[in-house]
């Protein structure tokens, strides 16, 4: 091999090495995530994820109809102690409704500037 080819060699050959490194470091960050400790019990949690579409559900009255009905649903079944229905997983920061806050004392520019929060309606 030229002196070129032996350079775009190595080049390749460490770009290859760095993407293993970073995938293996994402394989041990997620396999990490089965041990966090959530600060309740969750081997007897159960989860769903539900998403009202159709003229059934177009306003937030008969959303929240059908969200009272199903976590009434839930709690009369044989062996559930407790239930509630949310807007998304706790412990998820994800996909969630976003609010801005504003601050009293502080001056922001715009809408834009305020801070945002996530919002998990149960």
């Amino acid at each position: 091999l030229s002196a070129v080819g032996q350079g775009f060699l190595a080049v390749e050959v460490a770009v290859g090495a760095a993407l293993l490194l970073v995938a293996l470091l994402m394989v041990r960050s997620a396999w990490n995530l089965r041990s966090v400790d959530y600060g309740f019990t969750t081997a007897t949690v159960m989860t769903g994820d539900v998403t009202l579409r159709g003229p059934s559900y177009d306003t937030p009255e008969e959303r929240l109809a059908f969200w009272a009905e199903l976590q009434e649903e839930f709690s009369s079944l044989d062996g559930v102690i407790e239930s509630t229905v949310g807007t998304q997983l706790p412990m998820i920061r994800c996909c969630g409704s976003e609010l801005s806050v504003e601050t009293e004392g502080r001056d922001f520019q715009g809408v834009g500037d305020l801070p945002r929060h996530y919002v998990n309606a149960v």
